[in-house]
């Protein structure tokens, strides 16, 4: 599967449906969804990385999993 936002948001909707996944300068970061009336109090951490195609889609999703994994960890404390 090609490394798309669409196909990156579609993944991580599957994960958590707060987030999605935006391009900031320089870098990706997850944005609460538009509409959601539960957002939680802060989002994952940033993926540092310029160009959606600096990574393959294999590689996103490990990151995505990551930065969610971590989210969670923050928030259950």
């Amino acid at each position: 599967m090609k490394a798309t936002i669409k196909n990156l948001n579609k993944y991580l909707k599957g994960l958590t449906p707060h987030f999605e996944i935006v391009k900031g300068d320089g870098y990706f970061w997850f944005c609460g969804v538009e509409g959601d009336t539960s957002p939680p109090d802060f989002a994952p951490n940033s993926i540092f990385v310029c160009y959606l195609s600096h990574m393959p889609y294999s590689k996103w999703t490990e990151a995505i999993d990551g930065a969610v994994a971590a989210w969670r960890e923050e928030e259950a404390l």
